[in-house]
């Protein structure tokens, strides 16, 4: 089926705009010739499953109607801090995160989608039971020809329309980039460091964000 088991918290999905497991299989940019088939195979069955599961889901639509309307919605809302429309169109640990940003320091591309590729579509699994409630889509997607990554996830319990998507990560190429590279581990849930991040704890997000921001103060300064 595709679908790859994560630990989720239960008690986290009750909020629709909470993200209820580990960040658990990320996008490489830079893996080799192997990776990139393996993850063009495992995306394209991925993707299907996807679309079996909302009517609203069709790739073409996803990202050349959908994807840039969500993110303008969450563009928008962040300039004008309407935190009810942020909050809504976000998962918890992106909302919490823009609401320490300045409004001049805006992660958003100033300009607009006017290209966007999926890089990535998996479908995890919480638990030993394939139940809608504990199975959450995601997607990777490169926007404007790899300038920055933006990551959307959907339970699969949530049928409504395809504002049920939200925004997990935003980050710049070089910040993407430099997140993913194999040999930089991070703790995960469970205790191992296989790559594996948790950003249902916002301090994780915010901890990565503080590390990349140094790393780049020090090569440019």
């Amino acid at each position: 089926m595709n679908r790859i088991k994560g630990n989720v918290n239960l008690e986290k999905t009750v909020a629709f705009t909470k993200s209820s497991f580990a960040y658990k299989d990320p996008f490489k940019p830079s893996g080799g010739l192997f990776y990139k088939m393996r993850n063009k195979v495992h995306t394209f069955f991925s993707s299907r499953n996807i679309e079996n599961e909302f009517i609203d889901y069709k790739v073409s639509e996803f990202l050349y109607e959908q994807v840039p309307e969500l993110y303008e919605e969450a563009s928008d809302s962040f300039k004008r801090k309407e935190k009810v429309t942020l909050e809504r169109v976000c998962t918890e640990p992106m909302y919490k995160h823009l609401l320490t940003l300045e409004k001049d320091d805006n992660p958003f591309l100033t300009d607009g989608i006017w290209k966007s590729k999926m890089a990535q579509a998996r479908i995890y699994v919480g638990g030993d039971s394939y139940i809608a409630e504990e199975q959450w889509a995601q997607i990777t997607i490169s926007l404007n020809r790899n300038e920055q990554y933006a990551i959307f996830e959907r339970r699969l319990s949530d049928r409504n329309t395809f504002r049920d998507w939200k925004l997990f990560l935003l980050m710049s190429r070089e910040d993407f980039e430099f997140l993913h590279k194999p040999y930089n581990k991070f703790e995960s849930t469970t205790g191992s460091a296989e790559n594996e991040i948790d950003f249902t704890d916002n301090k994780n997000y915010e901890e990565h964000v503080r590390a990349k921001r140094r790393v780049r103060k020090e090569l440019y300064v």
